[in-house]
């Protein structure tokens, strides 16, 4: 049973390792329990998530391995990014792609001229 434990432990430091990614790149001006408490929601449902990945990853192997500590640990990082997105950035404001056909010589043309 420790190594559901260690399973568990490594899907909830991904929460950690999200909230630093978001601190590092100053999406966050939270201290992580500050994180925690204002999106307590999101963290219960982050939570709650991260036990039943652990559970499945505990089902496949009961053995301790370090891929499935590592499979734990990026499964509570992304189901944190996933559930605590934010809402302020927008998602469907993407820049449009102009599908528009060029030839290579109309190409270099375009980057000689910028």
């Amino acid at each position: 049973m420790s190594a559901y434990y260690a399973y568990l432990a490594a899907g909830l430091l991904g929460i950690l390792g999200h909230w630093y990614t978001r601190w590092i790149q100053g999406r966050t001006a939270n201290t992580f329990i500050e994180y925690l408490k204002d999106n307590s929601k999101y963290t219960i449902a982050a939570v709650i998530s991260i036990i039943g990945s652990s559970s499945a990853i505990f089902s496949v192997s009961p053995d301790l391995t370090i891929q499935l500590v590592f499979s734990s640990y990026f499964a509570g990082y992304t189901l944190d990014s996933t559930i605590n997105r934010d809402s302020t950035t927008p998602t469907t404001n993407k820049p449009e792609v102009k599908n528009e056909k060029k030839s290579i010589h109309d190409i270099i043309i375009d980057d000689q001229s910028s």
